[in-house]
C-alpha cells in the first residue's frame, strides 16, 4: 500500500488545531502502513476479495477519485433480497477486510452489508463525507433503509455521510452506529455544525472498558451530539482492536496507540457489536423512536454505559468546531 498522492501531501503537512487546542499546530504524517487482517477475517472475508491484490486495485481507484457505485466496495451479500442495507466502515489505517467479521454474520440475519475501501484505509472526505453512501444507493436502488456503523476513524465517516444525506432530505437514512467514535462537531454540510441531538434518529454509542485508544474524556464531551434515541452499550472486557480481526502489534511504534488487554474473546465482542447493529435496524424499521435512558444489556457481558442521555450538556458556546484534516490527527493519536 502507498501514500494517496491526492492525501499524502496535504495531511504530511502541519496541521492547525484551533479552539480546544490553542491554535497550537501538530506535526502530521499518514505512515504507509496498515494494520493486516488477522485469519478469521479472511475467512469470512467473499473469496473475490481475499486476494491483496484485489483491495489495492480498489485503494487506487479511490486515490485517483475513480470510484464509481460498482467498485470500491467489499459486499456482503443476504440469501435473499434485502431492503435494508448496512455502510460499514472501517476504522484509520485498518485493513477493511477485518470487519468481515462483523459483515458476515449481518449478511446471515438477511441485510445487504457493504464495506467501503479507501485510499490509505482512511475513511476521508474534505471538507467532510466520503461519497459512499450516495454509491450505495445507486448499486442498490431497492433498499429503503441504510444503517451506517463505523468503527474509530470510520465512526467519523458514518456520522458525517448520514449527517450530510439527512439534511438533504435523505429518506432512507435509519439510524447510526459509533464503535469506539463519537459525533465531532465538523462544520459540514450547509455551515452548521454536526449536532444529532435535537433528532429522533435511532443510534449506538457502543464502548469497550479496556479500551487503550478511544479518547474517553473527548467523547463524553460529545455525547451531547449524539440523538436522542441513543442506545449506550458498554461492552465489559472488551477492547480498541477488537471491533474488528486485525493484527494491531505494530500500531504502538508506528502509530504510537496502545490498546488495553482485553479479557473477552473476540468472538464474544464480535456478537455484541452485531447485536448493536441490529438493534438500531430494530429500531429505524419500526420506526420506534423512543428516547431510551438507558441501552438493553447484550449477551456476551455488554451494559450501559454511565453516560446516559440525561448526563448531556447543551452549552453549544463551549464546544470545540475542529476541521476534517486536524480532526485525523485528533483520532489517530488520541488527542
Amino acid at each position: 500500500m502507498s501514500l494517496s498522492p491526492s492525501l499524502g501531501g496535504s495531511l504530511s503537512s502541519i496541521v492547525p488545531l484551533h479552539n480546544g487546542f490553542h491554535d497550537r499546530v501538530l506535526q502530521f504524517e499518514i505512515p504507509d502502513y496498515t494494520s493486516p487482517p488477522l485469519e478469521e477475517a479472511l475467512a469470512a472475508t467473499p473469496e473475490d476479495f481475499r486476494d491483496d491484490a484485489v483491495i489495492d486495485k480498489m485503494r487506487d481507484l479511490d486515490a485517483a477519485g475513480n470510484c464509481t457505485s460498482s467498485t470500491c466496495f467489499i459486499p456482503f451479500q443476504p440469501a435473499t433480497n434485502s431492503t435494508t442495507g448496512i455502510l460499514l466502515y472501517g476504522g484509520g489505517l485498518v485493513d477493511p477486510r477485518a470487519y468481515a467479521v462483523l459483515a458476515q454474520p449481518l449478511a446471515e440475519e438477511g441485510y445487504t452489508v457493504l464495506i467501503p475501501v479507501f485510499a490509505n484505509d482512511l475513511a476521508f472526505g474534505v471538507p467532510c463525507g466520503t461519497g459512499r453512501l450516495e454509491f450505495a444507493q445507486e448499486l442498490y436502488p431497492d433498499i429503503d433503509t441504510w444503517v451506517l456503523a463505523g468503527h474509530s476513524f470510520g465512526g467519523v465517516a458514518a456520522m458525517s455521510d448520514a449527517w450530510l444525506a439527512l439534511e438533504d432530505g435523505d429518506t432512507t437514512v435509519g439510524g447510526v452506529v459509533l464503535f469506539a467514535a463519537d459525533v465531532e462537531p465538523l462544520v459540514c454540510g450547509t455551515g452548521d455544525y454536526i449536532d444529532y441531538s435535537t433528532m429522533n434518529l435511532p443510534m449506538a454509542a457502543v464502548t469497550a472498558t479496556e479500551d487503550g485508544v478511544l479518547n474517553f474524556t473527548r467523547w463524553e464531551e460529545n455525547v451531547q451530539f449524539l440523538s436522542n434515541s441513543t442506545l449506550f452499550v458498554s461492552i465489559e472486557g472488551g477492547n480498541h482492536g477488537q471491533f474488528g480481526d486485525y493484527n494491531d502489534t505494530l500500531r504502538g511504534p508506528i502509530l504510537g496507540q496502545m490498546d488495553g488487554e482485553a479479557t473477552i474473546s473476540p468472538q464474544e465482542q464480535w456478537n455484541i457489536s452485531v447485536n448493536s447493529i441490529l438493534e438500531v435496524i430494530l429500531l429505524a424499521t419500526e420506526n420506534n423512536v423512543e428516547s431510551p435512558t438507558v441501552s438493553p444489556t447484550m449477551d456476551g457481558g455488554a451494559t450501559p454505559s454511565p453516560t446516559s442521555n440525561c448526563g448531556r450538556t447543551t452549552n453549544k458556546r463551549t464546544t470545540r468546531i475542529i476541521a476534517p484534516l486536524a480532526l485525523l490527527s485528533i483520532i489517530l493519536l488520541g488527542l
